[in-house]
This record gives C-alpha cells, sequence and structure tokens, in this order.
C-alpha cells in the first residue's frame, strides 16, 4: 500500500486503505486497496476488534465511493459519524439475527420436547438456547431499545409508542 500511495497520490507513508473513485451519476465504481496489517495495528490502537476496524474501513471506502470526503476537519466528523452509525446498525442487525437463530433453536426443541416430553438432552438444550435468547435480547434492548412491547422499562410512562422501531434505526 505504500507504494501505491507514493506512486498515486505521492503521499510517502501506510496508510490503512486507499479508494480510487470512478463512480458516474448512474454506477458506484472504484478500486479499493487495504492494508491489513495497518488495519491490525489500528484495531490495537484503538483496543477494538480486527473484525470492527476491517468494517470501518470498508465503510470508510464505500463512503468516498459515494462522494464522502474526510480532507478537511468538517468533512471528517460527517465521515466519523457516518461509520458510527453504519457500525451501529451493523452491530444492531447483528444482535437480532442472534436473537431469531437462538430463538428459532428453542422453539424447535420445544417443539421436539412435546413428543419426547423425557429427554434430558433436548431439555438440557432448550434452556441453553433460551438463556442464550435471552441474554442477546437483554444486550439489544439496553443498547438499542425495546423489541416488543414487553421490554419498556419504564415505572413514570409509556414510552412503547416514543422509542424508534427496531426496523426504523
Amino acid at each position: 500500500i505504500l507504494q501505491v500511495n507514493q506512486e498515486f497520490l505521492q503521499h510517502d507513508y501506510y496508510t490503512d486503505v486507499i479508494t480510487f473513485d470512478y463512480s458516474t451519476s448512474t454506477v458506484l465504481s472504484g478500486d479499493v486497496f487495504i492494508s491489513l496489517d495497518t488495519v491490525r495495528s489500528n484495531a490495537q490502537m484503538v483496543a477494538d476488534t480486527f473484525e470492527r476496524e476491517l468494517d470501518r474501513i470498508l465503510i470508510h471506502a464505500l463512503l468516498h465511493l459515494t462522494g464522502q470526503g474526510d480532507k478537511t476537519p468538517e468533512t471528517k466528523q460527517v465521515m466519523t459519524q457516518k461509520e458510527e452509525k453504519a457500525l451501529l446498525v451493523k452491530e444492531r442487525d447483528n444482535l437480532m439475527k442472534q436473537i431469531m437463530e437462538y430463538s428459532f433453536a428453542a422453539y424447535e426443541w420445544n417443539l421436539y420436547l412435546n413428543t419426547h416430553p423425557n429427554c434430558r438432552m433436548a431439555l438440557g438444550y432448550f434452556k441453553e438456547m433460551t438463556k442464550k435468547a435471552n441474554k442477546k435480547k437483554k444486550q439489544y434492548v439496553e443498547k438499542f431499545g425495546p423489541i416488543t412491547a414487553s421490554d419498556v422499562n419504564s415505572d413514570t410512562e409509556w414510552t412503547w409508542v416514543q422509542e424508534p422501531w427496531p426496523w426504523s434505526l
């Protein structure tokens, strides 16, 4: 990536991502160069996971391809805000996916237990999947708000209609 940075941008330093935008008004197109070593170093520097930092870099590149710049403090701030919003959407969607997977598994074990009520192994799996689903649901509600009306946690007012819907974040 240093060679690309030197040759095409006349920058004599390593970077995490370089984006060349060839997009037109109707087609999103470009080349993206990513230094995985730099991404790994950046992740360690900011105490984040490699995967989350790589996601951030991919989002950063896509934002460049849609015309978002980051040359001034103002445009850099806008870029960072958009990256954080996209990362939150991904995190929210991943949590919702895990909730659905664990809930589905618990439901399937429940159906099995209807015809095999004495199966201890099935009961153990049912309890494990239910516990995992509830843990992920709790994480989701704490970070993103209620999924259902029963998740509202207020003793003074009914906030269900005031919260953003899970699909509208």
